[in-house]
């Protein structure tokens, strides 16, 4: 039998601290395309990682695509660093200890039947506290299963794990 590989890009990931975008995996002052500040998670900038490189050091580099939309390089490709202190996936990968999820977004988040996110059941608001039953892992996004059987976002820019 033959194992399918499984294709591991797009991922999506977001800035955690102030980080550039270079035009080559060699990070020079002379290969910034842009500065992107390190902002609050629910306002970081967020990007698709397409591929991976390393650098002439060996330093791991992401390939990725500007998918901030008031940036002036949306759609740009370029290399940011893959330290996670500097970046981390934008959707949870894991279930939480607690089995609990704060959500975080100024705007709450919107409950679905389904994990295709269509045809909104409800919404929940700022510091709303859900309990979840488990982590569905749907492409390379994830959504959490909520004890009532309806599901919402894994995505780190909307909901937090734990209670806070």
């Amino acid at each position: 039998t033959t194992k399918k590989k499984r294709n591991k890009y797009p991922f999506k990931i977001y800035a955690k601290k102030s980080i550039y975008l270079y035009r080559s995996m060699d990070f020079a002052k002379k290969n910034r395309l842009t500065h992107y500040q390190k902002k609050s998670r629910i306002n970081a900038d967020t990007f698709t990682v397409v591929g991976t490189a390393r650098s002439r050091n060996h330093a791991l580099r992401y390939k990725v695509r500007d998918t901030n939309n008031k940036s002036r390089l949306f759609g740009k490709v370029g290399y940011v660093t893959a330290r996670p202190s500097y970046v981390a996936r934008l959707y949870y990968q894991t279930l939480p200890k607690s089995k609990t999820i704060t959500v975080i977004a100024k705007k709450g988040v919107d409950v679905y039947r389904s994990t295709k996110q269509s045809n909104r059941i409800n919404h929940y608001k700022r510091g709303t506290i859900l309990k979840i039953k488990k982590i569905i892992k749907n492409n390379k996004v994830t959504n959490y299963q909520l004890r009532n059987g309806n599901y919402v976002t894994g995505n780190k820019k909307i909901v937090i794990q734990g209670k806070y």
